[in-house]
């Protein structure tokens, strides 16, 4: 097996030892050590700037400095100390060690305890500590960017219920700076009859340790304007299962819940236009009520159906990727597999449009959102048709900003939740609302119809517009047990 290749720098002013050491740590079965030496600190620092050093073994006595202030020098350099350090010292002054582990070095030699083997051991054991270090603080840096730059708030609570941490995108949402929510309490921002409400919920949430979804709550901008949030979180437990607090995500849907109030609106108008006209009809107006009842009583199963749904069945987490800017994915959040039945390694490193989970109807305006994301602008609640792995269509509502890192724009990071149960039940709320005017517009024209054949033309013209037909009749049966057409499609039969 090829021996890993490891540069050290010895800065020591004693002559034998580096040479006696450089020869044990070259004769090493291990590692390939090849040891670059210097006399004084002065000499080892330039080294430090010209070459790749894997670790410094640092004389803590030097002519021209000690290991406290060439540490300080490396620190002052670079803003950290880039390289591990190992002292070598006689521990005459202990003092001078434990000052120079604490600003920065990572352990020590004794001269008088060396072994032949003592400092290969302790280098490279030192070395792969600063490795292993260097890659967790780069994984919980690439996590943490992630998890600041996504379009939602995400939070954490203790079990008292105040928050232990939130992610900049309060600020957009509440309009508070971080320092201004960590210490408090979700209830703290919401008016007081809604913070009744919610706090009577949310006991019987802590109580059970269980997960919530999509929770829905009003708080107070801090410009004193309502913000609906829908808010979904997971309970989090210690090492001994010791219940610690919660760990959740804030989505803003006040947007959307306008939306819905317009249409309930607008239906409820309508409902009102059928209503004021029943008093000339009123044989149609016993057969209309019953209708709109049976449509109310529709929408509210409908209406609680999903509510259902969404409390049993939806994930408590949304799809969390981003895109860089060759369109290739980055990183997927493991939430995808119960979305879309793939696992992250599947998608992970391939172009999206590679990935066949976009109807091909949708690619177009997919690379045209990126590009909009890319050139940074924010795009909120577009939705897409997806296509899971099994071969099931699925619509995204997505949100999606710029991933920026180092002032430029990296890629696009988004947020996908899955509406397709919501976007059904829109498109049957729109039906029924073309079914009710429908019925509107014949008891409009009902009431200035000459005869009964007028009537019956009004209602086929009403059919075919709602069902799309170009032909259809309607007739009556008569006291010869026959049929007599009542009203017929122009061209007529023959458009059979």
């Amino acid at each position: 097996m090829d021996k890993q290749k490891l540069q050290v720098l010895f800065v020591d002013n004693d002559f034998e030892d580096r040479e006696i050491i450089s020869k044990l740590l070259e004769k090493d079965s291990q590692s390939d050590y090849r040891v670059v030496q210097a006399r004084t600190g002065t000499e080892g620092l330039e080294l430090c700037r010209s070459q790749k050093i894997d670790c410094v073994l640092l004389d803590d006595r030097l002519p021209d400095m000690d290991g406290p202030a060439f540490m300080a020098e490396l620190a002052d350099e670079y803003g950290y100390i880039p390289v591990p350090v190992v002292l070598l010292t006689d521990a005459a002054d202990p003092s001078l060690v434990v000052h120079t582990l604490q600003i920065g070095a990572s352990d020590y030699l004794i001269r008088q305890n060396l072994t032949a083997d003592l400092p290969a051991i302790k280098i490279r054991y030192t070395i792969k500590r600063a490795q292993t270090e260097k890659a967790l603080r780069e994984k919980a840096e690439k996590y943490r960017f992630l998890i600041e730059n996504v379009n939602d708030w995400i939070w954490e609570i203790d079990a008292k219920g105040i928050y232990t941490y939130a992610n900049p995108k309060v600020k957009d949402i509440l309009g508070y700076d971080l320092e201004e929510v960590i210490g408090r309490t979700p209830f703290d921002f919401m008016p007081a009859n809604e913070k009744k409400r919610i706090s009577g919920l949310f006991k019987d949430i802590v109580e059970t340790q269980k997960p919530f979804v999509q929770l829905l709550n009003t708080n107070i901008h801090k410009d004193g304007h309502p913000v609906i949030l829908e808010t979904s979180g997971e309970p989090v437990f210690g090492p001994d299962n010791n219940f610690l607090g919660y760990r959740g995500i804030d989505r803003d849907i006040t947007g959307r819940r306008q939306a819905e109030k317009k249409v309930e609106q607008y239906r409820e108008h309508l409902e009102g236009l059928v209503k004021d006209r029943t008093a000339d009809l009123e044989k149609l107006n016993i057969a209309l009520q019953e209708k709109i009842e049976e449509h109310r009583q529709a929408e509210d199963a409908l209406r609680k159906s999903e509510e259902n749904y969404r409390l049993l069945f939806e994930n408590m987490f949304d799809v969390v990727y981003a895109i860089d800017r060759e369109y290739r994915m980055l990183t997927v959040s493991p939430s995808v597999e119960a979305a879309l039945g793939y696992k992250p390694e599947e998608l992970i490193g391939r172009p999206f449009a590679d990935l066949n989970i976009l109807s091909p109807a949708f690619l177009e305006k997919a690379f045209s959102d990126t590009n909009s994301v890319l050139s940074g602008e924010t795009i909120d609640s577009t939705v897409y048709e997806l296509v899971a792995k099994d071969g099931t269509k699925r619509f995204a509502e997505v949100n999606g900003r710029p991933l920026i890192h180092a002032n430029k724009v990296v890629g696009v990071i988004s947020v996908a939740r899955d509406i397709t149960d919501k976007k059904y039940a829109q498109e049957q709320v729109l039906r029924q609302r073309d079914v009710l005017q429908g019925i509107n517009r014949v008891l409009q024209e009902a009431m200035t119809c000459d005869n009964e054949e007028e009537i019956a033309r009004t209602c086929l013209a009403v059919a075919e517009e709602l069902t799309g037909s170009k032909f259809g009749f309607i007739v009556e049966k008569n006291p010869d047990g026959r049929a007599d057409t009542i009203a017929i499609s122009d061209p007529g039969w023959n458009a059979c």
